[in-house]
């Protein structure tokens, strides 16, 4: 539930890319470029598709150990005012930083790219904050 909204937005770019690389017979494409990169971009998301639904179990099973600890970050806020994107944002850097052990100034490069996409240039300052005291802890 907490991480819906960026799921269907992945699932429907990657709808969207498969109607796209449906619509015109690659031998007619033959060299163009821009149909390649379609294609590409279609069989990236596929081969990705696992990858992100263990990712997203993984997160989903950790949300009661990670609420706590996010609820502590938060100065003066609680987890319920948070936006469900904002929330599933931080979620995911908190999974990444602890459960998969990845660098900091990657999580926190990569969530403030998120935030920013599908939330807002406030929202990425505010996440940003959020996990650079995750990761001081």
């Amino acid at each position: 539930q907490q991480l819906e909204p960026l799921a269907s937005v992945i699932n429907r770019r990657a709808r969207m890319l498969q109607v796209c690389v449906s619509l015109i017979n690659p031998l007619e494409l033959a060299g163009n470029k821009e149909y390649a990169g379609l294609v590409r971009q279609a069989q990236d998301m596929q081969e990705l598709r696992p990858a992100v639904e263990n990712l997203a179990k993984g997160i989903i099973a950790h949300i009661p150990l990670m609420e706590p600890r996010l609820e502590a970050l938060l100065q003066n806020y609680s987890t319920e005012r948070l936006d469900v994107v904002d929330k599933a944002i931080l979620y995911i850097a908190l999974y990444e930083l602890t459960e998969n052990g990845l660098d900091v100034p990657i999580v926190v490069s990569e969530v403030t790219a998120l935030a920013h996409e599908y939330s807002g240039s406030k929202s990425a300052q505010f996440i940003h904050g959020v996990i650079a005291a995750a990761a001081k802890k």
